[in-house]
C-alpha cells in the first residue's frame, strides 16, 4: 500500500493548554476505513490516504521517538 500525503491538503490545530496537535485533511467528509491507535496518538485513513493525525499526548510520543532513536544508535 502506498500512502498518499500532500501537506498542502491538511490543516493543523494546536491546543495551547494540552499541547495536543491535530492534523486533518481540509475537505474530508465521511468515515475513515481504518483507525490506528498508538500510545498518545491516533491516525485515521480513508482508502490509501491519511485523513487525520491526532497527537493527543505529545510528550509520550516524543519519548517513544527519542527512545527508538537511542536504541537504533546503540545497535549500529
Amino acid at each position: 500500500m502506498d500512502l498518499k500525503i500532500e501537506l498542502e491538503q491538511y490543516q493543523k490545530k494546536i491546543d495551547e493548554e494540552t499541547g495536543s496537535i491535530l492534523f486533518f485533511m481540509k475537505d474530508f467528509k465521511g468515515i475513515p476505513d481504518k483507525v490506528i491507535n498508538g500510545d498518545g496518538w491516533t491516525i485515521e485513513m480513508k482508502d490509501e490516504s491519511i485523513v487525520m493525525i491526532d497527537i493527543y499526548k505529545p510528550k509520550i510520543l516524543i519519548e517513544h521517538i527519542l527512545n527508538s532513536y537511542q536504541e537504533s544508535t546503540i545497535n549500529n
